[in-house]
């Protein structure tokens, strides 16, 4: 169908919006080409914005929700520096675990015993167990007995990241635990949203804005962490097994294991 666009002010963000997404068709060509682009926008879900001396008039879109599933051709078509690679490959490759020497590029089933490295260091420190100039070897030796990772120098090693150097003592758990609660709330997530991946596969991620708007978003900071965790799942208790669950399945699937029963 053919939307008139009205007379008035354009907004600036919507506009850069559209020309994003949009195939830009002058009127002249839209005339001549109708027939070649209605098929686009029915068969391929196209948005064509046609133009008049450079200025948008009018816009053709698909008619009723969309149903095209997006795919990783859809992605390379987009971004042109994506190697020619098969899905599966893709999905393998980005999801790839292997101990790192950074935190920052850590994979989700090695980040948290960055964490943990971190955090037995701050109480070590706060305990006086050692004295700080022996930090850079502590680090290199948990680094060791955790990830099978030598050290090449401590730039790489006890000052890669600027929290300590900041004062953030304390702060590194967070992330650890972070990853915990989102696993606990994904569970909600899916029970709450069962089709969420056909969803995503055909580009519609409204119903999981809607489900997080809804129940964390516009809460903003007006609960504790624990009162939100328990009106969103049910326990203000941070909970693991979700988190154990989700690299178990998951990491099973792509590296052909079983996945443990509990």
């Amino acid at each position: 169908m053919v939307r008139g666009r009205p007379n008035v002010r354009q907004d600036v963000y919507a506009m850069a919006y559209t020309l994003r997404m949009a195939k830009i068709v002058p009127v002249r060509e839209f005339r001549t080409k109708l027939s070649e682009l209605l098929s686009d926008v029915a068969d391929r879900r196209d948005h064509v914005l046609v133009t008049r001396n450079g200025k948008p008039v009018a816009d053709l879109v698909p008619h009723g929700p969309s149903r095209k599933r997006k795919t990783l051709r859809d992605m390379q078509e987009e971004f042109r520096q994506l190697p020619p690679i098969d899905v599966e490959q893709w999905y393998r490759e980005v999801n790839f675990v292997q101990p790192s020497l950074i935190r920052v590029e850590a994979d989700e089933a090695t980040y948290n015993l960055h964490i943990i490295l971190r955090f037995e260091l701050e109480q070590a420190m706060l305990a006086d167990e050692f004295p700080l100039e022996q930090l850079p070897d502590e680090w290199n030796s948990r680094m060791w007995d955790y990830l099978g990772i030598a050290v090449p120098d401590d730039t790489e090693g006890v000052l890669q990241d600027v929290h300590w150097s900041g004062g953030s003592i304390g702060y590194f758990p967070t992330y650890a635990l972070g990853n915990l609660i989102s696993a606990q709330i994904w569970e909600r997530v899916t029970a709450d949203l069962p089709d969420l991946d056909e969803q995503f596969e055909q580009g519609e991620f409204g119903p999981l804005r809607d489900w997080l708007r809804e129940h964390l978003h516009q809460l903003g900071r007006k609960f504790t962490p624990g009162e939100t965790l328990e009106r969103v799942v049910g326990t203000p208790q941070i909970d693991p097994a979700p988190y154990v669950r989700y690299l178990r399945e998951k990491l099973a699937a792509i590296y052909g294991i079983a996945a443990p029963t509990s």
